[in-house]
């Protein structure tokens, strides 16, 4: 250090002034390093973190997708059985109806010819009992009462087949309609399965889409990594061109020829173009690609 105590007070405070200065500018230039490293990592850590929690949410949502779909359609085929059933259980009470009507017009048919009977036989105890023969006019009268009674069964086991048709009719409607409706939810219940089996797909979309943006975080995390090292290396440039233009100064103070200060700035202003071109190509690299060097 004695040639700094063989300095004048006005040499010792510029010597002094400069140093501080590339202290101050280095000081400076890792923080500024580190900060922006910092952001860098936060950026890589919030995008990794904003992955983890789609892809959670979208494996959530595809199992929530499919189990909701299998529990559908299995209400639904449910309720096609129990459409088919009770569209059976309702033709069959329809065809015991229509049994019964025939049953009963059977039994009326049997009623009515007994009465035929009984009214044919009270007729000739009547005419014989009478003295009337059992020829011309009361043959004629016994054979209207019979045609008569003929018409009327006729007339009530037409009624008879007319209500049993309609039953059954209604029975066959019944099924049909029964068959239709379990028809309908079958391929509700296909729908909802078929819904069900592309919630993977929506899920795998989703993943790539979430993919995409990881990768576009990570690659804005890698830019920001390789603008703080082009900023540290443009900024380590600036500080050799001030220690350069600063040796000028020392050395017009100590007494050196103007010649070799001049030669000391041009080497730093030569240093400092170096550094600044070096700066600007990983800068434009980190903008155009969004990766750059790692330090």
């Amino acid at each position: 250090m004695a040639w700094f105590a063989g300095l004048t007070l006005a040499q010792q405070i510029m010597v002094g002034v400069g140093a501080a200065g590339v202290v101050a500018s280095g000081v400076g230039l890792g923080m500024q390093y580190n900060a922006q490293k910092e952001a860098a990592r936060n950026q890589e850590a919030l995008t990794k973190y904003n992955y983890a929690v789609q892809a959670q949410n979208i494996r959530q949502q595809q199992a929530l997708a499919e189990w909701s779909a299998r529990a559908q359609a299995g209400q639904v085929e449910a309720n096609a059985a129990i459409a088919r059933q009770t569209a059976e259980t309702n033709a069959r009470m329809l065809e015991g109806q229509a049994q019964g009507e025939l049953s009963r017009g059977v039994e009326q048919q049997r009623r009515t010819r007994e009465d035929q009977l009984r009214v044919a036989a009270l007729q000739r105890a009547r005419f014989a009992k009478g003295g009337v023969a059992m020829a011309g006019s009361p043959v004629e009268v016994l054979a209207e009462s019979a045609r008569y009674m003929q018409l009327a069964l006729s007339d009530a086991w037409y009624e008879t087949n007319t209500k049993r048709d309609s039953l059954l009719w209604d029975a066959q409607m019944q099924r049909y309609g029964g068959e239709v409706s379990s028809a309908q939810y079958k391929m509700q219940a296909s729908l909802l399965r078929a819904e069900g089996a592309l919630a993977p797909v929506r899920a795998r979309m989703q993943m790539r889409e979430a993919e995409f943006h990881r990768l576009a975080g990570l690659n804005e995390a890698s830019g920001m990594k390789s603008a703080a090292t082009a900023g540290l290396v443009t900024g380590i440039g600036t500080t050799m061109l001030s220690l350069a233009g600063s040796y000028g100064t020392w050395g017009s103070l100590f007494g050196e020829t103007a010649k070799g200060a001049g030669a000391a700035a041009s080497t730093g202003a030569a240093m400092n173009a170096s550094a600044k071109g070096t700066g600007t190509v990983l800068a434009t690299k980190a903008k155009v690609t969004g990766f750059g060097f790692k330090f």
